[in-house]
């Protein structure tokens, strides 16, 4: 499955990126599965909340929608990173799988079989080899997916990948095929609820998987694979992307909901700062024993404040020949040994002290190892993170999607025009989204939210958190990925995006485990097995 770091990358000004594909997530912590992309351009109504602010559906699945205690937030990473704006750069066959197989001349220009012959395999790629509804997927698909794997995942490197893996280990075939059946059973479970959702792929998507299936040289593969069945997979793919994020972005809650949440699961969303500093115990060092490095330990645990543990810390730096400077150290102990947003996680002894009620600011504590001692004081208590969060609804139309610069230009002004045309309503922005974003994260007219941070572009911040902003207004903000258009919704808290997102992504994981039940897949396994591989 495609997890979020293939997904998502972090948009900034200055990072370079490849032509990429992304995942939620923001925040979207989600442990997705490989996400494929469909358009969410029906159900443009809002969804109307009961009295407990879960989401009230008409779909054959609405009560995986309902929050229920079962649906507590799970234990946060410590540290915890806040929320992070993440951008969809879409190439599957740039990122998923970068190898030899994908290169950008065309895939026999469109419907070329495969040449090679190593394995001296049949072509057993026109056979149906899975359903679900009314969908079927051809033997070719999934053999183009276990080929993939074979040749590129890390599991598989010890193999001779000029030879089929059956041969070398029985075991690992089966688990490959056991592989694709769950990935094939994740997609067109999400295909069958887009397809009843009456959700379609917009133009961007379409461009995508076309760009995607060019990008596949399906001479290099076997089993008579063809850039059609490159193109269904990639179209089965990005149609389960985007309709997983739409059940993602599907989950609501109200704010008597997310402030109650807040009380009972505080632990999980609060984040304090801790400093800490330490001491190496090496006979060659400093600190001979751990006796010595022990009694060094005064000079930071008699301080009583961060401010006086800063100074005692950049004292030791200097006197220890860490640094030569006090500016050095200053520096030094600023980027390296203070931590902000520092979150809970009950396997470690020092989150416990760190969010106990007993522990203030100012307070320290010692750490004892073999060949270390740590100390650490707690410079700001635990609490919700109150920074302002913008919510905006995000159109962005990618040079990857739809072309050269001029191109883009053209569409821009298109867009805006047919905008400033229309009723110039929130809900009309996001219509013009499901229409044309290649933002698939955001591609049901869902917000997108942006923080004032360095990886943000602050192009974006700026106009975001201008102090004259107000509900409605429009931009277009050109980057190096293309144009990003935005309506300004209003501002949000951090604290409050994150409880959101937590239980969205309980609640649509759980949503998505129980679409199998909605839409069974059928697999011919016989069908299957003549895949040499």
């Amino acid at each position: 499955m495609c997890n979020e770091e293939q997904k998502d990358l972090l948009l900034t000004e200055t990072e370079e990126t490849t032509e990429t594909e992304t995942v939620v997530d923001t925040e979207e912590t989600s442990e997705t599965q490989e996400v494929t992309e469909t358009e969410e351009t029906a159900e443009t109504e809002e969804d109307s909340l009961d009295e407990d602010g879960g989401i009230v559906d008409e779909d054959p699945f609405e009560n995986a929608f309902q929050y229920t205690e079962e649906d507590a937030p799970k234990t946060s990473n410590w540290p915890v990173a806040v929320l992070a704006v993440l951008l969809v750069l879409v190439l599957v066959g740039g990122v998923l799988w970068s190898t030899g197989i994908f290169n950008k001349k065309p895939a026999n220009g469109g419907d070329g079989a495969a040449t090679v012959e190593p394995f001296g395999v049949a072509d057993v790629s026109d056979a149906i080899a899975a359903t679900c509804q009314d969908i079927k997927v051809s033997n070719g698909a999934i053999a183009f997916f276990m080929e993939m794997e074979y040749q590129n995942s890390d599991q598989y490197t010890s193999y001779d990948k000029t030879k089929p893996l059956k041969g070398q280990d029985t075991a690992a075939y089966d688990a490959l095929v056991s592989s694709a059946k769950k990935q094939f059973e994740w997609m067109l479970t999400l295909n069958a609820s887009a397809e009843k959702r009456g959700n379609e792929l917009n133009k961007a998507a379409q461009n995508m998987i076309e760009k995607a299936t060019l990008s596949v040289d399906v001479s290099k593969f076997h089993n008579g694979v063809t850039a059609d069945d490159v193109r269904e997979f990639y179209t089965l793919y990005y149609t389960a992307w985007i309709e997983e994020s739409a059940l993602f972005n599907k989950v609501t809650m109200t704010d008597e909901k997310i402030n109650e949440l807040y009380e009972e699961y505080a632990l999980d969303f609060q984040t304090c700062s801790v400093a800490s500093f330490l001491f190496y115990v090496d006979e060659n060092g400093t600190y001979k024993t751990v006796e010595e490095a022990t009694a060094a330990t005064a000079a930071l645990t008699d301080c009583k404040t961060p401010e006086a543990f800063r100074a005692a810390a950049v004292k030791l730096m200097v006197d220890n020949g860490e640094c030569q400077t006090k500016e050095e150290a200053e520096k030094k102990y600023d980027s390296t040994y203070l931590a902000e947003g520092v979150g809970y996680n009950e396997e470690y002894d020092i989150a416990k002290w760190l969010f106990s009620e007993d522990t203030k600011v100012g307070d320290t504590k010692v750490v004892t190892g073999e060949d270390y001692v740590t100390v650490y004081m707690l410079t700001v208590a635990p609490a919700k993170n109150t920074a302002p969060l913008a919510n905006v609804y995000h159109l962005f139309l990618s040079t990857d999607s739809y072309g050269d610069p001029t191109a883009l230009d053209a569409l821009e002004k298109q867009v805006l025009d047919e905008w400033q045309a229309g009723e110039n309503t929130a809900e009309a922005f996001r219509a013009l989204v499901r229409k044309y974003t290649a933002d698939f994260n955001t591609y049901d007219g869902s917000f997108w939210e942006l923080q004032e941070q360095p990886s943000v572009n602050e192009a974006f911040t700026a106009w975001c958190f201008d102090e004259a902003r107000k509900a409605g207004d429009v931009t277009a903000i050109d980057s190096d990925y293309g144009c990003h258009i935005l309506y300004y919704v209003g501002m949000d808290e951090v604290w409050r995006a994150q409880v959101l997102s937590t239980m969205q992504n309980d609640a649509s994981n759980a949503a998505v485990n129980e679409l199998p039940k909605t839409f069974p897949v059928s697999f011919q396994d016989e069908t299957i097995g003549t895949i040499v591989l």
